[in-house]
């Protein structure tokens, strides 16, 4: 897959496709299905398949100094787009400016990006003040658009803003039901207070999270750490250790049957589903009793997870590479 950054005002000669447009946070289920109609339609019409997406995140730039948090960065939509067999990967430079182009003058761009083809939501909307909408678009005829209707679960629709809340809440085992995969931190192993190890006997690596990303509700969960190209089961811990008195919130796993050094490896930790909340425990053997069930539960929640492991495994590696252009 070949990565291309895009400024409106200096397109690049591109190949034509059939691409599937917006921002896509988290790429989940919706998403999916969204980017698996594109990649059938390039197949059917003979040209490339690519997904035109936007970075930074639209909301900064309206909105700069609110909280916008995502569930997943661009480098893991990359990720995501290759693993889904996407050819082409076209971010768009999201300026004030962009924005307040003209519907005619989005339609232009388009077709000088050579999409002869467009999948977008049912509710995608565009240019100056979302003026334009899908049936714009299909009045368009210089391209083809299709679209898809939203999924919906329990009569709601699945949407980025309700998995993130979800995740908020620590309610891991929906939101993944909803995303189609297995929520998941990147960062780097550093070194910790080890208490794990020398207190506890729960040796634990703690993850030096990338910035931007949604956490999940403090507490301990089931789960598991993606190191180089394996998943290893564990339990995850959210929170700041109150038995200890600790200030700062940390994120620290505890990989089952594991004994390698990983100090400064990057890693994933996947968040399955929470086991309980975070507590305050009176003594150090109260805690260390409490995390033998902890793992013990871990144990017995991550069994039924195997098929959605087996998704998440089909989307994420961390020895993928790509052919990332610029312009």
């Amino acid at each position: 897959m070949k990565v291309i950054s895009i400024d409106f005002e200096e397109i690049p000669k591109l190949p034509k496709t059939a691409a599937a447009i917006g921002y896509f946070d988290g790429f989940h289920r919706g998403h999916q299905q969204l980017i698996a109609k594109t990649i059938r339609l390039a197949k059917e019409k003979k040209v490339k398949s690519a997904i035109l997406t936007f970075y930074p995140d639209p909301w900064t730039v309206f909105k700069p100094y609110d909280n916008h948090d995502n569930l997943v960065s661009l480098s893991d939509k990359t990720e995501m787009a290759a693993a889904m067999g996407v050819d082409y990967l076209y971010v768009v430079h999201f300026t004030k400016e962009f924005a307040g182009r003209t519907v005619e003058e989005f339609h232009k761009f388009l077709k000088n990006m050579h999409v002869r083809y467009l999948v977008c939501g049912f509710d995608f909307t565009y240019g100056y003040k979302g003026l334009g909408n899908v049936n714009s678009l299909k009045s368009y005829d210089k391209i083809e658009t299709f679209t898809v209707d939203a999924i919906e679960d329990l009569d709601m629709k699945i949407s980025s803003t309700r998995i993130e809340r979800l995740i908020r809440a620590g309610l891991l085992l929906k939101a993944n039901e909803l995303q189609g995969y297995i929520y998941s931190l990147p960062g780097v192993v550093v070194k910790g207070y080890r208490r794990g190890s020398s207190l506890l006997e729960f040796p634990t690596a703690n993850l030096q999270v990338e910035k931007g990303y949604v956490l999940p509700a403090r507490g301990v969960y089931a789960g598991y750490v993606l190191f180089g190209s394996r998943f290893y089961p564990a339990m995850i811990n959210i929170g700041s250790n109150p038995t200890f008195g600790n200030d700062q919130v940390s994120i620290e796993a505890h990989i089952f049957n594991f004994h390698k050094e990983i100090y400064g490896s990057m890693v994933r930790f996947f968040f399955a589903q929470r086991i309980r909340p975070e507590i305050r425990f009176h003594s150090v053997e109260a805690l260390k009793k409490q995390l033998e069930m902890d793992q013990k539960r871990a144990w017995e929640l991550l069994v039924p997870m195997k098929g959605l492991l087996e998704r998440t495994k089909d989307l994420w590696s961390l020895d993928r590479r790509f052919d990332i252009l610029e312009q």
